[in-house]
């Protein structure tokens, strides 16, 4: 059967969609779902729901891929606004396009949800993606942060495969204490971070953990006050909800986090986390007070001990921030895959991303330069990254 294009998750079964894809709680149904009943991934926010589905002849689904058609490029975190700019000063239009990913989430998971590798089932979906794009006639057609062993796949559809180094991830070596993590580092640098937790402590700052199912309305209310404090502070629209929070932590229990920091008895900032069984994911934050240090302790710190306290194997604090590398993150490869709808278009694409690929790879390289750890730990840190 051919895939079926839809205007909203609500058009597939929730829990065939949560048998496809895993754990991994930004590629779920109630996560998707939760963006477009809020309206943060909606058509009046650029974001046009057209999931494509693919049953069996029992109409059972076999696969699935999340897509939305949009008219800008905020919420990608591919930051394709340069290709943009040179595809309409050719006098060709860039948007609309077709991205499939999850909006505001740089994550990395499936996209080309199937069952039992069924490989076949992918590279159907994949091509009709492509076709969606040529009958729409659209200049473009994204899948955001596919896993890497997808490659080949995307290749053979038809897809540009991009490669970029703008995420960095902590990998736990079996850690058994916070202690455990700095025994890794260089002296300067787990001076440093000591330094920054003692000041808090002296401060007398205390963090607590809160299940989003479990949070108090007040809990809700304040960690959703402090993301729209920061993103209002650098500029950016809060597209999220505090109730997209509160439907998010009934659906998603112990895989919605807040960590709350108190300050002389008030709750003076918040961080928002996700996780999945062997990954904690950091997503936005805010502080009503400025502390030294505040920002790595909920931010990183916290995530690093909660990841060592329940035996999670990496910590994806979000893209960008080279600040996060003397805290124990290093480079992580990310991809995605580009669709081109005319020649020309896709040729410079080719060429531009040997170049662009050569830059990263420097850049990579001049960031390992700066590790924060023991050669010998480095080496193994950066081999854990590629599996």
């Amino acid at each position: 059967m051919k895939p079926v294009p839809l205007d909203g998750i609500e058009h597939i079964d929730s829990q065939q969609w949560n048998r496809l894809c895993g754990d991994n709680p930004f590629i779920n149904w109630h996560f998707l779902a939760a963006l477009e009943a809020t309206g943060a991934a909606h058509v009046d926010q650029g974001w046009q729901a057209c999931h494509l589905a693919l049953h069996h002849s029992d109409q059972s689904l076999r696969a699935a891929l999340p897509c939305y058609r949009k008219t800008h490029s905020h919420g990608d975190f591919v930051y394709d606004w340069g290709w943009a700019r040179a595809v309409q000063h050719a006098g060709l239009p860039w948007y609309p396009k077709l991205v499939a990913g999850v909006p505001y989430s740089p994550v990395s998971s499936a996209r080309l949800l199937r069952a039992n590798d069924d490989h076949g089932a992918a590279l159907t979906l994949a091509e009709q993606l492509i076709e969606q794009c040529q009958s729409q006639r659209l200049m473009t057609a994204q899948i955001l942060f596919p896993p890497h062993e997808d490659i080949e796949l995307l290749q053979k559809a038809g897809f540009l495969v991009r490669r970029d180094f703008i995420q960095f991830h902590w990998h736990n070596r079996n850690y058994h204490h916070f202690d455990d993590f700095l025994s890794g580092l260089r002296h300067k640098k787990r001076k440093q971070i000591k330094q920054e937790r003692r000041v808090l402590d002296t401060h007398q700052v205390t963090c607590r953990w809160v299940d989003a199912a479990q949070a108090s309305a007040a809990e809700h209310d304040f960690a959703h006050r402090c993301y729209t404090k920061t993103f209002l502070e650098y500029g950016n629209a809060p597209v999220l909800s505090a109730a997209f929070f509160r439907r998010l932590g009934e659906r998603l229990p112990q895989q919605l986090w807040y960590c709350i920091a108190q300050y002389q008895g008030q709750d003076i900032a918040a961080a928002v986390y996700l996780s999945s069984q062997d990954c904690l994911y950091g997503r936005y934050w805010g502080a009503l007070e400025t502390l030294p240090g505040l920002h790595f302790e909920v931010c990183y710190y916290q995530g690093i001990e909660f990841c060592i306290e329940r035996g999670l194997q990496r910590f994806e604090p979000g893209v960008q921030g080279e600040h996060k590398i003397s805290r124990g993150f290093l480079p992580a490869p990310t991809i995605s895959a580009h669709y081109f709808n005319h020649p020309d278009v896709h040729n410079a694409a080719v060429r531009w991303l040997e170049q662009e690929q050569d830059w990263m790879n420097g850049y990579r390289d001049a960031i390992i330069k700066r590790s924060p750890f023991h050669s010998e730990v480095t080496d193994d840190l950066l081999a854990r990254n590629r599996t």
